[in-house]
């Protein structure tokens, strides 16, 4: 199935640099779809940005 949201999803994949950098990605564009009330984006975004902060806390983890 072909997801409206597609091409969001694949230019927040491709952002470089440390997760803290893809989080803050995450969260403007969280931000921006509220402006436009687009909650299915908004819930699918904040599911990603769940996915990179369980993927930092592990890394944190994994540091010390």
């Amino acid at each position: 199935i072909f997801s409206e949201y597609e091409r969001i999803f694949k230019l927040l994949d491709q952002v470089q640099g440390p997760l803290e950098v893809k989080k803050q990605f995450v969260e403007f564009t969280i931000k921006e779809a509220a402006r436009f009330k687009r909650r299915d984006l908004i819930r699918r975004l904040e599911k990603k940005l769940e996915e990179i902060t369980a993927i930092c806390v592990a890394e944190e983890e994994d540091f010390y």
